[in-house]
């Protein structure tokens, strides 16, 4: 499902100089799998999240998913590849101010051509305990409701790969487990692959396999960890 090859990525200090961020010798995600991928604070994780999505490009290296190289794709396709293809949980939830929250998980189906399934929508918000709330708009919302309709939407198009960027870390206490459960069962039912990055211990140990980015990024070898 997903396989990263010598992926190589570097950003600009102010003087002009290169900063490594990722060095990644190999990567790999089966289909249906899910796993957790930990690390310190800086060390790379999100950067890795969006070369995987295509948000990002590698300065070099291969990045397949679903069997397509989105590294040889113009822009304008991997938007449209990951619409189709790849569901994001952002830290920052990036929901549409003026929408509300039946609409913005709606508006994700529209990025695809396909034909938008209200139905779907309005059953994921009730999934995340936001069926009351529907017709809320984000600043309407808490932080953590606003969390949970980030959920929906990155679920909204049937992806085969889903990308959680501390998906519990806004939520409060008596919600993480329901958006950790809906995540891993509704991935399981639409055999979804899933990359989760969290600096829960305690949601890190509910998976089989975890992954610290430090081990297999060999810029991590080299130097301290200075950008996420």
């Amino acid at each position: 499902m997903l396989i990263l090859k010598e992926v190589l990525k570097s950003f600009t200090e102010p003087d002009g100089s290169p900063l490594p961020i990722l060095d990644v010798p190999e990567f790999h995600v089966a289909p249906s799998e899910q796993m957790v991928l930990v690390g310190q604070s800086g060390c790379g994780k999100t950067t890795l999240l969006h070369i995987i999505s295509g948000i990002s490009r590698p300065d070099s290296g291969k990045v397949r998913v679903n069997d397509w190289d989105i590294t040889l794709m113009t822009e304008p396709e991997c938007d449209r590849f990951r619409a189709e293809h790849i569901g994001y949980v952002f830290q920052t939830f990036n929901l549409l101010r003026g929408f509300s929250a039946l609409e913005n998980v709606m508006l994700s189906m529209r990025f695809t051509g396909r034909k938008v399934d209200k139905q779907r929508a309005r059953h994921l918000l009730e999934r995340v305990g936001l069926g009351h709330r529907t017709a809320h708009k984000p600043t309407q919302l808490s932080v953590g409701e606003q969390q949970r309709v980030a959920v929906a939407r990155a679920l909204a198009n049937r992806p085969k790969l889903l990308l959680a960027d501390e998906p519990t870390a806004n939520v409060d206490a008596g919600h993480q487990q329901q958006i950790l459960d809906l995540l891993r069962e509704t991935c399981r039912e639409e055999k979804v692959s899933l990359v989760l990055v969290t600096h829960s211990a305690e949601v890190a140990g509910q998976f089989d396999r975890v992954e610290r980015l430090e081990e297999f990024n060999r810029v991590g070898r080299k130097n301290p960890p200075t950008a996420h």
